[in-house]
């Protein structure tokens, strides 16, 4: 009796484990902890601005939970053909409870914004998560099946967290600085996105998946990182602040941003080798040391 007892413990606790998973909480906290960066980048304290920074990060993270999760629940054919060992949606976790998930999740994040909208007297914040929420649920279901399409929207949607975190500032006063963070955003995502389908080109072939590598080719896919990684090296050189004139002694000045730009060269350096896991893994370290480097510059 008490050896049964044991085992349902201990399912109840890999279902939630495997639930934990599902909502990718590593990811979603890293993006909570941009919008925090962000916010402190521009008020330069966690206390300032018209309204509480955690009612700008509660509904990116439970957005982005609901989000994760809906992407599992469709996309479970795929999941199991590329990565069988952790399909978890229809095996640990049940399809209705993925599904619950996404509307609860959601649905806390909509209404944390309708708090956040009627603290700032603005309607942009819960424009901004409801316009989320609902691409979120049409890339699951049908976007991110579109070969280029599907890539531009995800990015898009990551990099709407800029706009949503300094959503109490005047638009005048915000300055371009955070449209190039934007950008600067927007491209690694794109960029990370098709590396990561280079990847597994050769199991995405043999499943059918029509993915740009499938689609179009490595050679032009690569070519689209290339010259994608042209505007990603102007949005790192205006993040920075370089000049050629004054680039070495910014190095001098700035460790982290020197640490910064080595990170950039790094991913050109993998993308001419046509390295595509380091690709993706450089890219993320740029992306996070790019948003710290908002704080310390």
């Amino acid at each position: 009796m008490i050896w049964h007892e044991m085992i349902k413990i201990k399912k109840k606790q890999n279902t939630f484990i495997a639930w934990l998973k599902s909502i990718r909480l590593g990811k979603i906290m890293g993006l909570a902890a941009a919008v925090m960066i962000i916010r402190l980048s521009y008020w330069e304290t966690f206390t300032a601005g018209r309204s509480s920074t955690w009612l700008f990060v509660i509904p990116v993270f439970f957005i982005a939970a609901g989000g994760a999760i809906i992407n599992d629940y469709f996309d479970i054919k795929e999941d199991r053909a590329k990565r069988p060992q952790s399909a978890r949606i229809g095996r640990v976790i049940k399809r209705r409870v993925a599904m619950m998930s996404h509307w609860v999740l959601t649905g806390l994040g909509l209404g944390v914004s309708v708090i956040l909208s009627k603290q700032i007297d603005s309607l942009a914040p819960l424009i901004i998560a409801a316009t989320s929420a609902l691409l979120i649920f049409l890339y699951s279901i049908w976007l991110k099946k579109k070969t280029v399409v599907g890539k531009l929207v995800l990015a898009s949607i990551v990099s709407l967290i800029v706009p949503f975190a300094l959503v109490d500032v005047n638009g005048v006063k915000v300055g371009d600085k955070y449209l190039w963070v934007c950008l600067f955003i927007f491209i690694i995502v794109f960029i990370r996105q098709i590396s990561k389908e280079l990847e597994i080109i050769d199991l995405d072939k043999s499943s059918g998946f029509q993915t740009m590598p499938v689609v179009y080719g490595t050679r032009r896919s690569w070519l689209v990182i290339y010259a994608t990684e042209v505007l990603l090296v102007f949005c790192t050189m205006y993040l920075t602040a370089y000049k050629p004139s004054e680039i070495f002694s910014s190095i001098i000045q700035s460790p982290f941003e020197t640490f910064f730009l080595v990170t950039a060269l790094a991913t050109i350096y993998f993308s001419v080798r046509k390295n595509a896991p380091a690709v993706s893994a450089w890219l993320k370290l740029m992306l996070a040391t790019g948003l710290i480097s908002l704080v310390l510059v």
